[in-house]
């Protein structure tokens, strides 16, 4: 039984990849200053959530070998710029 649509795993790669670069970029944000243990603490959240995303990317390959590419969930990066500056 299929759990997702291949549109819907699009979706969800996207969401993936650009909270992937709001995290990165907030643990270089927090890491400066000597404020590491913070950047360490969010860098071990970020690799928990990118288990998630490698797990949901198997789970993808499984349902749909013929469509399904690592392009999903990991490339094609989005412009995240015009949200950082909002902030």
């Amino acid at each position: 039984m299929k759990t997702h649509t291949m549109d819907e795993y699009k979706e969800i790669g996207m969401d993936f990849k650009i909270l992937n670069d709001l995290m990165t970029h907030l643990i270089v944000k927090v890491g400066k200053y000597g404020k590491l243990k913070y950047g360490d603490k969010l860098s071990k959240e970020l690799d928990k959530i990118n288990q998630i995303r490698s797990d949901l990317e198997e789970e993808m390959f499984k349902e749909y070998p013929k469509d399904a590419n690592t392009e999903v969930f990991y490339g094609g990066r989005p412009d995240i710029t015009n949200l950082l500056k909002e902030y």
